[in-house]
């Protein structure tokens, strides 16, 4: 029988990144190629701002995005639908509180066919009556199935307190929302946010000189029209109670949020407030998972995190317990944010975590289209490419007093807000 000999430990210092070549169609609409790959797959984003801090009423903005593909001057829901099955392609909308969009993935050979199914998608929805409401009162369904759930509660106020419910980062919708969207206001976003002189586009994977040529010809010579991109006021004034509670009757378990307002990425702490984050409950081997989990068996999961948007952040930890230990499981988090604010973390643990970063980071430029995504977040934050060296240097220099320096900074307990579904 052989013996089984464990691999030698490696640090992790180097993360290959690929670079977009940046280039613009004759009307100025930028371009980005990224390049790579062997297979004959491309995937092509549109990116617009147009998420929900653009929108005058709850609901518009992602109804808007929703509704695109559902029917064109030229073809209805299922015809597009029955095309791209067709040239096997797949169409994917996305949208947040900063940007919303599109990704196509095609076949190289159906490039033409799909992107000019994709053209008249962005150009020529039609967004019937009867479409939208049944889009509506299905979404207002599913809204009322979904607030039964304590985690839905839980974040939904957690975002409430933390951003102020009157902030455009704040608002969270309501059954009720959904009685007020009219096609009027869907056609109006869609006009002024859905236009060329908002437009980004990226394209990832094996590309060829035809592609850009496509491009142009169905892009290039889009009219730019003014863009005045009057986003509503973000107010951003968080409550001052600081903790909140969400009764549900009969729940046998509590939602838990506890966080609070921060730094975005374009702060020089960020990395290493990510760092910290991570080591406190971001991975499966964190702090808050040994304490609350493995060794007090308050909950099957706990978590921290960083949402990153434009023009703020949030830090969160998410958990939910049993109803009967929900005050002890947030004193447990309570004590390892101290911990952290009072004790050097050791040296095992700080290259525990430096490596389990460095890994997600490679995990996240594995493959063109994950790197797509990871440097379209960068073009997204106005961000340029030293940010990812930056990023990695910062987490592999940080060292225990810094981790203590900035748990000190921006996790002092008196200013995180606690909030409790159940």
């Amino acid at each position: 029988m052989s013996n089984l000999i464990q691999p030698d430990f490696k640090n992790i210092e180097h993360i290959d990144i690929l670079k977009a070549k940046k280039t613009e169609l004759s009307n100025k609409i930028p371009v980005y190629l990224l390049e790579s790959g062997e297979q004959d797959i491309l995937k092509i984003d549109f990116v617009f701002r147009g998420g929900t801090k653009y929108q005058d009423k709850s609901l518009v903005a992602s109804t808007t995005n929703s509704l695109m593909q559902e029917g064109t001057s030229n073809w209805t829901a299922s015809q597009i639908a029955e095309k791209f099955d067709f040239y096997g392609a797949y169409w994917q909308r996305f949208v947040d509180r900063d940007f919303a969009g599109f990704n196509l993935y095609t076949l190289t050979r159906y490039t033409e066919e799909t992107l000019l199914l994709a053209k008249d998608i962005l150009t020529n929805a039609l967004f019937s009556e009867k479409e939208l409401q049944i889009y509506l009162q299905k979404q207002k369904q599913q809204l009322i199935v979904d607030l039964e759930k304590v985690s839905n509660l839980a974040r939904n106020r957690f975002t409430e307190v933390v951003f102020g419910k009157e902030s455009q980062y704040g608002k969270v919708a309501a059954p009720d929302d959904f009685d007020l969207v009219k096609r009027t206001d869907i056609l109006e976003f869609y006009k002024k946010f859905y236009q060329a002189n908002n437009l980004y586009i990226f394209v990832s994977g094996k590309i060829n000189e035809e592609v850009l040529q496509l491009l142009e010809r169905l892009f290039g010579n889009d009219v730019l029209t003014d863009l005045n991109l009057q986003k509503q006021a973000l107010i951003n004034k968080p409550e001052e109670n600081k903790k909140h509670r969400v009764n549900k009757e009969g729940a046998v378990q509590s939602a838990i949020r506890i966080g609070k307002q921060t730094i975005t990425k374009k702060h020089a702490d960020y990395p290493g407030l990510r760092f910290v984050t991570t080591l406190l409950g971001g991975y499966f081997g964190s702090r808050l998972i040994k304490n609350i989990r493995e060794d007090k068996g308050y909950t099957y999961g706990i978590f921290s995190a960083i949402q990153s948007l434009e023009e703020a952040g949030a830090f969160v930890i998410m958990s939910e317990v049993g109803s009967g230990v929900c005050d002890a499981a947030i004193q447990e988090v309570y004590n390892e944010i101290t911990r952290l604010q009072t004790e050097l973390v050791t040296e095992d643990e700080l290259q525990l975590v430096k490596n389990y970063m460095m890994g997600d980071l490679i995990r996240s430029f594995d493959g063109v289209f994950s790197q797509s995504e990871s440097i379209r977040s960068l073009i997204d934050f106005g961000l340029e490419y030293d940010y990812m060296l930056y990023f990695i240097e910062e987490i592999k220099s940080i060292t225990a007093e810094k981790v203590m320096q900035l748990a000190g900074t921006y996790l002092q307990i008196d200013s995180l807000y606690e909030v409790v579904a159940g």
